[in-house]
């Protein structure tokens, strides 16, 4: 659970579980559902990463390498800008790459829908803490 105006962490993992290397066709987009905003520069395990010069998507870019039987995790923060449960997507065949083999790229996509999803409420945080000090002449407890 967020708070509006609080960040945390984003990260997306495409798995590679074949024995060869794969190839991002088209790159990867991830468009951020309403209610949380981009708000880092993203990274990537394998290169690639992209805002793509927004703040409601991240993602890889085209011709982005995965090695065989490896994954690549793309992290980024994100901002909580409205309150509400938001949850982000991707569908199935979203992410389009070529398999290396012997006879040529095959391309395949991921078989997987995958689903995250934040809840952001619009309460304020206090952080309130109260000390009294007796004076000198008062005595120890108080009734």
């Amino acid at each position: 659970m967020l708070n509006v105006a609080q960040t945390t962490q984003f990260s997306i993992t495409v798995e590679n579980s074949n024995n060869v290397e794969i190839v991002l066709i088209d790159g990867f987009e991830d468009i951020m559902p309403a209610g949380l905003s981009v708000a880092s520069i993203p990274n990537s395990t394998c290169g690639g990463a992209t805002d793509f010069g927004s703040t409601d998507r991240v993602g890889l870019i085209s011709g982005t390498t995965i090695p065989g039987n490896s994954s690549c995790t793309v992290t980024v923060n994100v901002e909580a800008t409205a309150p509400g449960l938001h949850c982000n997507l991707i569908p199935f065949n979203s992410v389009i790459v070529e398999v290396q083999a012997p006879g040529g790229a095959i391309p395949t996509s991921n078989e997987d829908l995958a689903e995250a999803c934040v809840e952001v409420v619009n309460d304020p945080v206090f952080d309130l803490a109260l000390r009294k000090t007796l004076a000198p002449m008062h005595s120890d407890t108080v009734e």
